[in-house]
């Protein structure tokens, strides 16, 4: 036990990724209680992935075809988001907010994690302990508390789509309150990061689908991942249980997901709160053939998934955390000012705190929506 958390469980075999681990998380002394009389043996033989029996060379993986490359429509700007797109920070710095985690240090971060997975990509070969360095280092710098917001990037080429998903859906669980979970966020990320990199090594025809949610040899997906899965359990590369928690986050909630087909109450509730995070940003990143939706079109996308997908009460509990219009988003008025969403209103999702920003960019009056009974949203403005 680490305080709450339970660390190894009755029966783990220890090996030498277990005690590197160990040391990762800076303890000095771990007990270890035998049920009786012997000697402890430590099994510190490495178990090999072979990465190719995952992606068949004669299938080469999507992150070394033509398509990694390939540049991704960007929607026109307007003259509202030409403004946020030049004064963004500022505009928020003005009103009181800060991103939840710092710009320069999330791009590093998101270079890291390409980097890492090309290398995947290319070599077959997983560096889990650049994997467990990235997820410690993105835990570290995740910062959740009020007065703060997710802010959106899009990708330029194709092949940067995983590792922005990666960290967005990262930010985006972190900020909607699901981290205090029952695994630390460190562990969780690790899971995280590790799966998604899971899908640079197989078949472009398996991982673009995987991507895109839309199955075109699901039974052949699924054996991928739990492979992959099994080989990580077997590294010691994080807690059992949460890396399952991970793998289950493609499962649907009407039983078609992958890979074991669960359904309803069978998903882990933690599970669910990650398949949230990571659709929901997938959607805020353009792909060769789909340009990227505002968070606004997301959430609806989300509701429209209820019952399908989602079970409807998580995903009210996600829309309660993170809103239509997220805090720090810039919405046009139906008087046509530009608002700058400062706060949600729980019991009213499409009516959020705002703060007027006028031609110029500056910040100006708190306006709560709740309480106007003649002036609503009528959109939200593109910020990249």
């Amino acid at each position: 036990m680490v305080s709450d958390f339970v660390m190894l469980r009755r029966g783990t075999v220890l090996t030498a990724a277990h005690i590197a681990r160990i040391k990762r998380l800076r303890l000095e002394e771990v007990l270890i209680e035998l049920p009786g009389p012997g000697e402890l043996q430590l099994d510190i033989s490495p178990v090999e992935l072979d990465a190719r029996s995952l992606a068949d060379d004669e299938q080469p993986t999507w992150m070394s075809q033509a398509t990694f490359s390939q540049p991704v429509p960007l929607p026109e700007l307007g003259a509202a988001e030409r403004l946020l797109f030049a004064r963004k920070q500022e505009i928020r710095t003005e009103a009181g907010l800060e991103p939840c985690i710092d710009p320069e240090r999330e791009a590093e971060l998101t270079k890291g994690v390409h980097a890492t997975f090309i290398a995947s990509a290319v070599s077959g070969e997983v560096d889990l302990d650049r994997l467990g360095e990235l997820a410690d280092q993105l835990s570290e710098g995740l910062q959740t508390s009020n007065g703060r917001y997710v802010g959106f990037t899009d990708v330029e080429q194709y092949g940067q789509v995983l590792a922005a998903r990666s960290v967005l859906s990262s930010k985006i669980y972190s900020f909607s309150g699901f981290a205090n979970g029952q695994y630390p966020m460190q562990e969780q990320l690790r899971g995280h990061l590790a799966l998604a990199n899971g899908f640079a090594l197989m078949p472009a025809s398996l991982s673009e689908s995987g991507l895109a949610g839309v199955w075109k040899d699901k039974e052949a997906l699924s054996q991928g991942l739990l492979r992959y899965y099994g080989w990580l359990r077997q590294q010691g590369f994080g807690d059992d249980d949460a890396l399952e928690q991970q793998l289950s986050c493609l499962e649907r909630h009407d039983g078609s997901g992958l890979p074991r087909g669960l359904s309803g109450d069978e998903i882990p509730q933690l599970s669910q709160n990650w398949s949230l995070a990571w659709h929901y940003s997938g959607q805020l990143l353009s792909v060769p053939s789909r340009p990227r939706v505002s968070p606004h079109q997301a959430a609806v996308g989300l509701v429209q998934q209820s019952g399908r997908a989602f079970s409807g009460a998580a995903v009210n509990g996600f829309l309660r955390r993170i809103g239509y219009y997220p805090v720090g988003s810039l919405v046009e008025l139906s008087d046509d000012r530009l608002g700058l969403v400062v706060q949600q209103n729980r019991q009213a999702l499409l009516k959020p705190v705002v703060r007027i920003v006028d031609s110029d960019g500056k910040v100006g009056k708190v306006l709560d929506l709740q309480q106007e009974s003649r002036v609503f949203l009528s959109r939200q403005v593109m910020e990249y």
